[in-house]
């Protein structure tokens, strides 16, 4: 028995020691069938470690930028993994806390499941409420307000720590605020940029919709920035590495 330490006082320490590898086994072989590094499917927390891994391994510096923050969820996952593998990431959530705006271009088609205008909205002070619950302290992030063609402007990339991204996180659901958000990454991105689009599958995976087609849009018109697929989450969720050529850097 150590002393000055009664045997009470160490059972809970002992007894998690014990179960966490047994939870973390049932919670990966039974719960998500094994999701590992080469796992096709799995979910954004899974992501988070992952993305977070790749950082480490890389040794990749630069921040975490999040686009469509909502109720912080992902945003929380993330800045837990961040502190698992002791990474010092500097994090910028941008919303509009007014919710999507109305469906525009090829994303009106009635064809395609479509959301109203305000769904999803949370105010700031609702989000900063929301995050504390989830215990990320207010001084770990920078919060960006507005609707991304008129927040995003070329003044914030003056802001400390902001570029190089070394993840960049897009759940803007339509291909114009995906547009948006994708102009503005651009000049931060950097070799080794984890770059997710959370709503990637949405529209019915159709080429042409939502975060898929500006995805490729974008790519059309930076022929010198490459995209190496890296993992897919969720239900509509994928992941890509950038890659910059010398033309580009």
């Amino acid at each position: 028995m150590t002393e000055g330490r009664p045997l009470a006082a160490r059972l809970p320490r002992a007894l998690r020691s014990l179960l966490a590898p047994f939870a973390r086994n049932v919670l990966k072989y039974l719960v998500l069938r094994d999701p590992s590094i080469r796992s096709q499917h799995f979910g954004t927390e899974q992501m988070a470690n992952l993305a977070a891994q790749f950082l480490e391994t890389n040794e990749i510096r630069g921040s975490y930028l999040e686009f469509g923050v909502y109720r912080g969820s992902t945003f929380a996952q993330f800045y837990r993994a961040f502190r698992r593998h002791r990474l010092d990431v500097p994090m910028f959530g941008f919303d509009s806390f007014q919710g999507l705006p109305s469906a525009g271009d090829a994303d009106a088609d009635p064809g395609f499941r479509r959301y109203a205008e305000g769904s999803f909205a949370c105010s700031e002070a609702e989000l900063r409420t929301e995050l504390g619950r989830r215990r990320v302290p207010a001084d770990a992030y920078t919060l960006i307000a507005g609707f991304y063609e008129d927040s995003l402007s070329p003044a914030l990339y003056e802001r400390p720590g902001l570029s190089p991204a070394a993840i960049v996180f897009l759940d803007c659901f339509y291909a114009r605020s995906t547009r948006a958000a994708l102009r503005f990454i651009t000049p931060t991105l950097q070799d080794g940029t984890v770059l997710m689009c959370n709503s990637y599958f949405r529209f019915k995976a159709h080429p042409d919709h939502g975060e898929r087609g500006a995805l490729a849009e974008w790519c059309r018109q930076h022929p010198t920035i490459g995209l190496t697929e890296y993992a897919k989450f969720g239900t509509t969720g994928i992941a890509f590495i950038a890659h910059l050529t010398a033309a580009t850097r």
